[in-house]
């Protein structure tokens, strides 16, 4: 299963010294071939992810449930996560789409991609 994988990497890469300030919630929502929805809940070193079923019943309560919601296709993401993409030039270029607190994105370079952080 392609988000389990997903899903794996991602508490495989979690820097927990890295988010001990930080308190939030994020939607991932990666469309086309491995098409799944994350909310991740970082509370101050600690990760929780859910893999959650995106129907267009219970979209907009999705969206709501985050603070901030991070959205591309599987494949751009999967780029990002071999390290073939810088994940702020995907996000400059609008690759990697940011609705809320841009901040709070930001705040995630420390957190999973360590050796894209030292670029900011």
């Amino acid at each position: 299963m392609v988000f389990q994988d997903t899903c794996e990497e991602l508490k495989s890469r979690f820097k927990p010294e890295a988010a001990v300030n930080l308190q939030a919630s994020y939607l991932l929502n990666l469309s086309g071939d491995g098409n799944s929805v994350f909310l991740l809940k970082i509370n101050k070193g600690e990760l929780d992810i859910e893999i959650l079923d995106a129907s267009q019943d219970n979209e907009t309560d999705i969206l709501n449930s985050a603070d901030c919601c991070i959205s591309a296709s599987y494949e751009d993401f999967q780029s990002i996560l071999d390290g073939k993409m810088a994940a702020t030039t995907a996000a400059l270029s609008g690759i990697l789409s940011i609705d809320g607190e841009l901040s709070l994105a930001l705040q995630l370079l420390p957190i999973f991609f360590a050796e894209q952080s030292q670029f900011m």
